[in-house]
């Protein structure tokens, strides 16, 4: 945690009074001040967590005067409760009319991984609480637009970080496909010449079976290109080949890719 003394322009002596006194949401549970902006937070304060997830750092006006009545996880009043308790740090403290702002980022690596475990807990509780039912059924039915509307729908309402790499939107599908009744679903299972992303088979009736490669757009109008290098990649590693061997009558072929604007495109080959 930042040490009180290390801030000296913008910690008043009455500031400090209240933080040394009271009981800090931070003291008194796990972590539960980030719970709540995790969980309550609406969709700018998400959009602020990921630009500070990512590595960036944000402007906010500093304010001395805070009590229990005035820090709601919507204003910027909880950027300064943050900055008091630690879980965010200045780089750079500067005047700006009247206020003092400080350009505040995640102090260290230890603090991250809180953010970063209230995110996953938080997004697992929306699974359970949302269902991913009609996903599933798009994805098994062969319905590549329902595929990709239901997931831009959870992209939109998920806090994403590091989603400039491959295996966060990996993880993040994977996330959304597990535990579904009479499937199964694996990561990084050993086809053909390689490892698909995700493979979904039914296995009782083996009626059909699903193989999902996941790709990174540059920006939004790369999104078709790194969808057909999904498929090149699916037909040129013979992804399906061991699924032909075990007799599944159809085989659904996925390749979606994702860019960091929130979205993502899905493309469909059929093999039976």
């Amino acid at each position: 945690m930042i040490s009180l003394p290390l801030l000296p322009e913008i910690c008043s002596r009455k500031l400090c009074h209240v933080l040394l006194t009271k009981s800090l949401w931070s003291n008194t549970s796990s972590n539960d001040i980030i719970h709540e902006l995790v969980v309550n937070g609406n969709e700018e304060t998400h959009s602020q967590i990921e630009a500070l997830m990512n590595g960036e750092s944000l402007s906010k006006p500093i304010y001395e005067d805070i009590t229990y009545r005035n820090i709601n996880i919507n204003t910027d009043y909880i950027w300064s409760f943050l900055l008091f308790t630690g879980y965010l740090k200045p780089i750079r403290v500067f005047k700006k009319n009247i206020l003092t702002y400080a350009e505040l980022v995640i102090p260290n690596v230890e603090v991250q991984t809180i953010y970063q475990t209230m995110i996953m807990q938080w997004f697992d509780e929306k699974i359970r609480t949302n269902g991913t039912d009609d996903l599933f059924k798009a994805i098994i039915s062969g319905d590549a637009e329902g595929f990709e509307n239901e997931v831009n729908n959870w992209l939109v309402s998920s806090i994403s970080y590091q989603d400039n790499y491959e295996s966060f939107y990996h993880g993040f599908l994977a996330g959304l496909l597990l535990g579904k009744r009479g499937y199964r679903v694996e990561s990084n299972r050993e086809n053909g010449k390689g490892r698909t992303d995700i493979t979904i088979c039914e296995f009782q009736r083996r009626t059909v079976a699903v193989v999902i490669e996941v790709k990174i757009a540059k920006d939004f109008g790369d999104l078709d290109a790194a969808c057909d290098r999904a498929m090149k990649q699916i037909a040129d590693r013979k992804y399906i080949a061991n699924l032909k061997q075990q007799y599944y009558k159809k085989v659904l072929k996925y390749g979606i890719a994702f860019c960091s604007e929130k979205v993502c495109r899905v493309k469909l080959e059929v093999e039976e």
